[in-house]
Parts: C-alpha cells; structure tokens; sequence
C-alpha cells in the first residue's frame, strides 16, 4: 500500500510538471515573454513541483516506516521469545544497539499475525521453563555430588564477580568434578599421612621391637585418578632378603629369614601375635578400624600360614571387623560384599611375607575394593621382603656407623689422653693427683692486714659458699657471674673445648645436703651447661651431716654420702671445692672415685689457703 501511494505521488508530480510545461508555454505565447523568462519560469516551477513530489513520498515513506517499527517493537515486546528465535534464524542483520533498520527486514517481521507469534511465544516458554527446571535439577545434583569442588567452585565465582546461575553450574559441571576430585585426593591425601603418623607413634609405642618402613604406594584406581603422595608405613617384626651376593655378615639373620622364606617356612610368637593384636585394637578404640588379611601366596603352604593370622584373630576385640580368605585356590574372596558394606576407613592390612611389588599390589586391591571409602591404610608384615637396593642401603648405613663410631672412639680416646696430659703442669698433692685454683685465699686468722685485693678473694669465697642465714641470694649470684667466666676460661685454656665434653665434674658436697645444693646446684648447672661438660651434682647426695671443719669437725666421710656408683664407672672425672688447704678431701675423693671405677683427672678449685704471703 505504501509503495502505491508512493508511485501516486511521483504521478501527480509528473502530471503536474506537464501541466506547468503547457501553462508556461500558453502564457508565453499570450503575452509574447520572452523565451528565457518562460524556460526560468518552467525551472522553479519544476523545482517547486518535484520539491513537492519529494516531500509527499518522503512522508509516506516516514509514516510507512513508523508503522512497521512501531509494530516490530510491539512483535519483540510481547512475543520475545519468538522474536528472538525468528530474528536469528533469519539472520536479520541490527546495528550496533541491537535494533533493525532495513525497512525490509520490518516489513518481514510485521507481517506475520499475532497468532503464530504467541504459538511460538507459547511453545518456547515451554520449552524455557522445562529447560530451567532440568538445569535447576541439574544445579542441585551438582551441589550434592561434588560438594567440596562446588564450595571451591563458587567462592572463586564470587570472588571474580561472575554470575552464578543454574545454567552457569550446569555448564561448569566438568570443572566442578575436576575440582571435587582434586579436593578429595588431596584430602585424603593429607588423612592418610595422619594415619600413617598415628601408626608411627603406636609402633613405637606397641611394636618397638619392629621395624617399619614407609612407602609412597603408586595407587593404580580402576574408578580414576587416585593421591600422588599416598604414604604407607610398613612394620614387621622379620625381614630377610633373596639377593646372594652380598654381605651379610652384620645381618645374618636377615639372611637365615631368606633361606626360611625359599623353604616356605614362617613362624610368629605369641607375643608378635599379641602386639599386632593390641596395636589394631587401640586404634580400634581411637577410631573403628577394619583388618584386611591378605590371601595366601600361590607358592606357600596355606596350612602353616593359617596359624598365623589365627594368633592374630584370637587377640582382636569383638568390635574389630576383618576380612580373611578361605578361598586360597581361586580368586573369589568370602563375604567380600558383606565386609566391603560395614569396612571402616582406617583399615590394618596384614601379610605373611610381603615383597615390595606384594605390598603395592595388596594396597591397590583393597583401595580399588572401597574406593568409594577412600581408605586409610597402614601395613604389617610377619616377614619383610628387602629388595637390592634396600639391603645395599642397610649395608652401606651400616659400614657408615661402624666407621663412625670408630672414628669418634678414637677421637674420644685421644681426648681423654689429652685430658691427663694437660694438667701435667699444675701442682700435685701426690704423684698423680694435680690440682690448680684461681688465687690464694688468706683467712681472717692471718696476722696481717690484708690488702684490698685479698679482701676482694675473701668476699667472693664466702659469697661462693653461700651459707644459709649469712649470705644473700645476690652476693651469691653475683659470686656466681665473677667466678665462672675466670673459671671455664681457665678450663678452656687447660683442655680445650672439644676434650671438656668428655669430662665430668665432680663437686666436693659441703657438710650438709642443704648446704651442698646452695652453693654447687646453680653453680654446677650454669658451668657444666655452658661448656659441654657432664655434670655430677645429682648422683651424689649428703645422708648424714657434719660438723664444718671450721667448728672442730674432721674432714670428709665418704660413708656419708650416697654415689650412684653405676654412673661413675669409666668416667673422666674434675673434682672442685671452693678452697683447697692441705687437699685432705680432694685425696678422699680421689680414692672413692677410684672405688667406683671412675679416672681422676685433677683438681680445681677458687682459692688455696695460704697464711704468709709468698716472698
């Protein structure tokens, strides 16, 4: 309709143009103007006539225009959906803002009645709505199913800002598993080296006398990927090795267990079958905890290994479920769905003898029986297969201590050597008993004025003693922290660092217990720690006390004291006392170090009595 009333317009233009031609030349030839004038008046009036002609279709084209996309805006706002589809089926180009401009493309649209727009409209919120339902349904099922990996999943989501949508989860659905997987295993991951820990410590605790060894297990899973780093300890009271050219002369029992295990000969104590038993059930108590024994080998003898997880069944509690074979000649396993069905995670998996390949092997059994469970393993072994490398590395390991402890003992050796040489030069009481001090200690006794140094030595011996009711707790430190640098830079300069680990110093106790503990407890402590020594202090203890020599009491009484006479047997021994006079107790000492088997080294002490200044 629009294009006829434009094909009008441009006929009346026409029309008219015609009718303007014949009224130019009728006046031209009435009124005889000239030929110039008529063909100026015929111009504008053709301008004037298709300026006309331009405007009359221009408005019918606007109008046209108008109508079509009044009615497409009306087709897209009521029927969305359908116009939607239908604009994109038709690939019907938009600008940039998404509308359509082509007049065509408009009339194409607005051409088709309102009832096969809503049919269509009608058809696809059908299908809208089933299609939200089933990503809805899909959403939830995700949610549940891959829990930990969606929980990862969408605080990422947020994070980033990104729209979180049914359709969205539904369509990330691979990354969502990938990431719940990866979750689990790393999880389950970190469970087993828990475990695997927990199990360490029970071995210590309840199968100290085993060994254990701790394994990454390359888990092969039927149902997929399974943990990189699964850690699994390994404990058994046995090992023996196949490899014949080697030396075993450190190991010989490990070769002996080898010649059993190629006669197919196996035997396990009582009380291994006990500990085994005690150690499933405490971690049975700390978490239910399932048992795997595993199937017999094709080459051994079933009626001598049965005994030997029948030890082990007797000492289970009743609480403890397990798995044994019956079966031993074919590959079915009894009650395997029932045992699957009540299996704990944590699970003891228990073998007669158990080679490295075996031990991978029975864990990837059991993990590929519960995967769904993923379990947590630990493995026992009645005997422990080592491979080459193993034993190699057990040789090696050994020669290694064997040199090193050869080497230290002949360090210490020379040490100790070195400890008997280095006082050669102090002064003697006998022929073999050298002694030192720091200065000399003139008692009050003396008949002459002392000076401001000698007064200084006195001040600290009585500080040193630290009698109690006479001497405050600081004067006593402070004694302490003048006394004992003097003292282990004289030690230091005797002997040397490395020599002074190996002696022990022995404080010469006071007249009494509470006596002795004030003066060498803090004092021993600070010295023996700060340079390596061993310290003697608790292994002696005053029974009995005496009169101070001072009063009229007589010197030293070993009788009166109580020696731990074990811990000085073989000892490298420096007697101390905070003076030396005639040296009476050092030479008792010395003799009952001797008793007990211990070496005297020498004597040291701060001061030495002296009543005349020497000359």
């Amino acid at each position: 309709m629009s294009d006829f009333k434009g094909c009008l317009g441009w006929l009346a233009a026409t029309i008219g143009w015609f009718l303007l031609w014949g009224f130019c030349m009728y006046i031209g030839d009435a009124y005889k103007i000239s030929p110039f004038v008529v063909l100026l008046i015929m111009l504008v009036g053709s301008l004037v006539v298709v300026g006309l002609g331009f405007y009359f279709c221009l408005s019918v084209h606007d109008r046209v225009y108008d109508k079509h996309k009044n009615r497409v805006q009306y087709i897209k706002k009521k029927y969305y959906l359908a116009y939607c589809k239908y604009v994109d089926s038709n690939r019907i180009k938009k600008d940039y803002s998404g509308n359509i401009t082509a007049l065509s493309e408009l009339k194409k649209i607005s051409s088709r009645e309102d009832y096969v727009w809503e049919y269509e409209e009608r058809q696809l919120r059908d299908e809208k709505r089933k299609q939200e339902q089933e990503w809805e349904e899909n959403a939830d099922r995700i949610k549940k199913q891959y829990p930990d990996g969606y929980s990862k999943w969408e605080a990422t989501r947020r994070k980033n800002f990104y729209i979180i949508s049914d359709f969205v989860i539904s369509d990330e659905e691979n990354e969502i598993r990938i990431l719940d997987q990866q979750l689990k295993i790393s999880n389950w991951e970190n469970e087993q080296m828990i475990y695997a820990n927990r199990c360490r410590e029970l071995r210590d605790e309840l199968l100290n006398t085993y060994g254990c060894y701790l394994y990454n297990i390359d888990l092969r899973l039927i149902g997929g990927k399974g943990p990189d780093n699964f850690s699994v300890w390994q404990m058994f009271p046995f090992s023996y090795c196949l490899e014949e050219d080697l030396d075993y002369t450190h190991f010989p029992l490990i070769k002996a267990n080898g010649h059993l295990v190629k006669k197919r000969w196996s035997t396990l104590q009582k009380e291994q079958a006990c500990a085994i038993a005690s150690f499933v059930n405490k971690l049975n108590q700390e978490e239910k905890t399932s048992v795997y024994f595993c199937p017999i080998k094709c080459d051994r003898d079933p009626w001598t290994d049965i005994p030997l997880y029948d030890h082990i069944i007797l000492g289970l509690d009743d609480s403890v479920d397990y798995l044994i074979r019956t079966d031993f000649f074919s590959d079915k396993i009894s009650e395997v769905d029932k045992w699957t069905k009540g299996v704990k995670r944590r699970v003891v998996i228990i073998d007669i003898v158990t080679d490295n390949e075996r031990l991978v092997t029975m864990c990837n059994d059991v993990v590929n029986m519960l995967e769904k469970k993923r379990p947590l393993l630990t493995f026992i072994s009645i005997q422990k297969g080592l491979d080459r490398e193993e034993m190699e590395k057990l040789i090696d390991n050994n020669n290694k201590k064997n040199a090193e402890q050869a080497q230290k003992k002949l360090e210490e050796e020379n040490a100790k050597k070195n400890l008997l040489q280095s006082v050669s030069s102090w002064d003697t009481f006998d022929i073999d008993l050298h002694y030192s001090y720091l200065f000399y200690y003139y008692p009050t006794t003396c008949d002459f004025e002392a000076t401001d140094e000698e007064w200084f030595n006195r001040k600290i011996v009585w500080d040193f003693k630290n009698t109690p009711g006479k001497t405050l707790v600081s004067d006593h430190q402070e004694a302490l922290d003048k006394v004992i640098p003097m003292l282990k830079e004289k030690l230091l300069t005797t002997f040397g660092a490395e020599s002074l680990k190996y002696l022990t110093l022995v404080c010469i106790p006071a007249s009494s217990q509470v006596k002795t503990q004030a003066r060498y407890e803090d004092f021993s402590n600070r010295i023996c720690t700060e340079l390596g020594m061993a310290n003697a202090y608790s292994h002696i203890i005053v029974k009995t006390a005496k009169m101070e020599k001072h009063l009229g009491g007589t010197i030293i009484d070993t009788s009166m004291l109580s020696f731990d006479d074990d811990y000085f047997k073989g000892r490298y021994v420096l007697l101390f006392d905070d003076v030396i006079t005639k040296g009476e107790s050092m030479r008792t000492f010395r003799c009952k170090m001797k008793s007990l088997g211990a070496i005297v080294v020498g004597g040291l002490a701060l001061g030495k009595t002296k009543h005349v200044r020497p000359t």
